[in-house]
């Protein structure tokens, strides 16, 4: 019998530390990314992924309104493959902010067109991206049906709890485990309605929908105690529900933050020492299609 309480898929989102274009606490700060820093952080985080899951990881390649082509120049390209070949997936993953205002996130149009022409760019370097990301945990019902004819059968947009209807960011009836989206209502899943298309939730407490309440290591208000707490409630929850399918956050700019890294480091290890087991987003719903095959 297996002692894995919960596998994880830790992503990786590519961002910039300023960036912030609906965070009053960063002044709307929407300016383009220093590429070079970049650069040398997504290389830092690579090797911290490596050394901490033997690679297993999903690095969340951001393209958005103030950083639309950026990531996706040769030598991002070029980091990118070797994140596959070292045991790596990437994540398509949308920011589609307008400073002050809002998201588009809502407006099918751009998001069929951003979301095909970003998958386009992957394939063509030779890539082979295995899921959705929205920015802000934004998602819209009709992403659903794109990502299946996109054979994308991965979404990790769900923040459970969270409901922030002017991001299209609703998710206050998600369950805190893996589940098949539906496909009219992305946070009740209905087997008479179930698409391809496998919900993988940010992990959650349930106790609240604040960042302090999710596992987003680097959430500059979490602390150590915070995301183990959070864990434990995991735990628990498996103890009841039997095991959970969930992902953890972090941040590419975090590797320049000895003690972000040092928090994830430690948390890590506690996650192993207490039953948790990284793995690919495919792994996971490998895993997870096959304990359905077998209730």
């Amino acid at each position: 019998m297996s002692n894995i309480k919960v596998y994880f898929v830790p992503v990786i989102d590519v961002s910039w530390e300023a960036f912030g274009p609906l965070n009053p606490e960063k002044k709307y700060s929407h300016s383009p990314p220093v590429l070079e820093e970049c650069e040398k952080q997504c290389i830092k985080a690579m090797r911290l992924v490596h050394d901490l899951y033997g690679g297993k990881s999903a690095i969340a390649v951001h393209t958005g309104t103030y950083c639309r082509s950026g990531f996706h120049s040769d030598i991002f390209l070029q980091i990118w493959n070797e994140w596959e070949k070292n045991g790596g997936e990437i994540i398509l993953h949308t920011h589609e902010e307008i400073a002050a205002q809002g998201t588009r996130n809502s407006d099918e149009e751009h998001m069929t067109r951003i979301v095909s022409e970003q998958l386009a760019c992957f394939k063509k370097a030779g890539l082979s991206p295995v899921g959705y990301r929205g920015g802000l945990y934004g998602y819209s019902p009709f992403l659903t049906l794109l990502l299946e004819k996109l054979e994308i059968f991965i979404d990790l947009s769900a923040a459970p709890m969270v409901c922030r209807t002017d991001r299209a960011a609703n998710w206050i009836e998600s369950p805190f485990s893996a589940y098949y989206l539906n496909k009219t209502n992305t946070a009740k899943p209905v087997r008479t309605e179930q698409s391809r298309v496998l919900e993988i939730p940010l992990g959650a407490s349930g106790l609240g929908c604040d960042n302090t309440e999710l596992l987003y290591i680097d959430y500059s208000k979490a602390s150590l105690e915070s995301v183990v707490r959070i864990w434990d409630i995991l735990l628990e929850r498996a103890r009841r529900k039997g095991t959970q399918y969930i992902h953890t956050l972090f941040h590419t700019f975090s590797m320049d933050n000895s003690q972000y890294v040092e928090r994830y480091q430690r948390f890590v290890d506690y996650c192993y020492k207490t039953g948790g087991q990284a793995v690919n987003a495919s792994q996971l719903k490998q895993i997870f299609d096959k304990v359905l095959e077998e209730k």
